[in-house]
């Protein structure tokens, strides 16, 4: 009996070296138990998860056809924005000028925008260059306004006006500096040019 044992376990040790087996158990009457094989846990991902971005609830400004504000400067007024398209677009602006001249001014301008996006990146928003020709009409007085009581006369005039447009993408909002070379034409040919910052809700 003991003899069977001690071949028994060479020969089980002589299986373990030849060939690769998952460890047994032995008992004192000759049988083996073969041990359970070890559960293999998953490695863990240390790559932590990509942040997931809340979309924001407002509409960016770029995607909005309509704006309207004001702008401040010379002249100052309420301005409003039709964007027809990606690049193109009329801004309007319904203005008093007390004139740099001293000769106070009643407007209304409009002007035909072409719009160059990307120029100038700036983050968290959209910026684009613009430049258009324009065309404006009104009342112009023609005493200076520290000299003389009024006189009221039509003007008409053409413009050419170029500046800096910032979108918001997170809110409808954006803001413009603009300067443009103005060139009256009635009561009198007179050269001049308009300048100032402007803010506009999109809708």
């Amino acid at each position: 009996m003991r003899v069977s044992r001690v071949l028994l376990l060479m020969v089980i040790l002589g299986c373990g070296m030849t060939s690769p087996l998952p460890a047994a158990i032995v008992t004192p009457e000759g049988e083996v138990i073969e041990d359970q094989p070890a559960r293999q846990e998953a490695p863990a991902d240390d790559d932590d998860p990509a942040p997931v971005k809340t979309p924001s609830k407002w509409p960016s400004a770029k995607s909005r056809s309509f704006g309207i504000g004001f702008f401040l400067g010379e002249p100052t007024g309420l301005s409003f924005r039709w964007f027809f398209h990606e690049q193109q677009g009329i801004d309007a602006l319904a203005a008093w000028s007390w004139g740099y001249d001293h000769h106070t001014r009643m407007l209304f301008q409009a002007d035909y925008l072409f719009r160059f996006y990307d120029l100038i990146p700036i983050p968290e928003g959209d910026t684009a260059l613009y430049v258009g020709p324009g065309m404006r009409i009104g009342g112009y007085d023609r005493h200076r306004w520290d000299d003389h009581d009024p006189d009221w006369w039509f003007l008409v005039g053409f413009r050419v006006p170029g500046g800096i447009l910032y979108q918001v993408k997170s809110f409808p909002l954006e803001v413009l500096f603009e300067i443009a070379f103005v060139m009256d034409i009635i009561p009198e040919i007179w050269p001049g040019f308009n300048i100032g910052l402007g803010l506009r809700f999109c809708f």
